[in-house]
């Protein structure tokens, strides 16, 4: 698929139907052009003003792809939103999008980052945990999909982010490590493979699963990570094979241990390439 990242400036012609049109007709001929399968368009923060130009440019690609369709040519069409609500409220009209899109690529991640928020949290957590509070228990899995199921969207459409990556916090107290420690407001990106390599091997580090958000962190000294697992990662399968979603979308497939040096990758006396992707298919299929 063709997969285009998008801003509100490089989004302004939106207003404008023709300049949309032949934005739609460009990218109807690059899929045409490569024998690609489809558009996916990450533009996840529509200005409230373009709120029903959005709505209108996916109306037009969803009858250019309808219209290619009697040359036995099939274009899947899909997008990637934000399940933010302040996000949602301003910038999505999610029936609508629901109406013209195959599937919605829902970003759960970046619940909580060190940088917005210099308490520590996770990144990706399934439930909200009895220490959220006022909106924080609204950041979480469970809760964005089922806010988008009732806002119009179908289960079926709803591929659930899954963040091969988490974040490092620096604490300012090594003695408080619980969620909701204070750090700096620091903020490092760590991918899993750096994670499972050299911070959960490090002498000293200590992993604790959260039971209720359903999602792992670890310390030490001073360091702090939200991640996600091999545990995780099944956890959230299964739960989206009993809620009867469409599957997954991972972020990103090239994070993961992919050549299985972890401990972690050593699943029945062999090393699994791609641990997480890996247990995320076999769930799911």
């Amino acid at each position: 698929m063709l997969s285009l990242r998008a801003d509100q400036e490089t989004m302004n012609f939106l207003s404008d139907v023709n300049k949309t049109m032949k934005f739609v007709e460009s990218v109807s001929n690059i899929l045409d052009h490569y024998q690609l399968d489809g558009f996916d368009l990450d533009y996840e923060c529509p200005a409230y003003n373009q709120k029903n130009d959005f709505v209108r440019m996916l109306s037009f690609l969803r009858s250019e792809f309808n219209r290619k369709r009697s040359s036995n040519k099939t274009y899947a069409l899909s997008v990637a939103l934000s399940p933010i609500i302040s996000i949602v409220s301003s910038s999505y009209n999610v029936a609508k999008i629901s109406a013209f899109v195959d599937w919605v690529n829902l970003m759960t991640y970046d619940f909580h980052s060190p940088n917005t928020f210099p308490y520590t949290e996770h990144n990706s957590p399934l439930f909200a945990n009895k220490l959220d509070r006022l909106y924080f228990k609204y950041f979480n899995i469970n809760f964005a999909v089922t806010y988008f199921v009732k806002l119009g969207l179908r289960k079926k459409q709803i591929m659930v982010g899954i963040p091969f990556y988490g974040y490092k916090y620096f604490l300012v107290n090594k003695n408080f490590h619980d969620l909701y420690a204070l750090s700096n407001g620091t903020q490092i990106t760590i991918i899993y493979r750096d994670i499972c390599r050299n911070f959960l091997n490090r002498y000293g580090t200590k992993k604790v699963f959260d039971i209720e958000s359903k999602v792992p962190y670890a310390y030490n000294d001073l360091e702090w990570i939200t991640y996600d697992d091999w545990e995780s990662i099944t956890i959230k399968a299964q739960w989206i094979v009993d809620n009867d979603l469409g599957g997954s979308m991972t972020f990103a497939i090239n994070y993961d241990d992919y050549q299985s040096k972890c401990p972690q990758s050593i699943r029945n006396g062999k090393r699994q390439p791609f641990p997480l992707q890996t247990i995320l298919y076999q769930v799911l299929n």
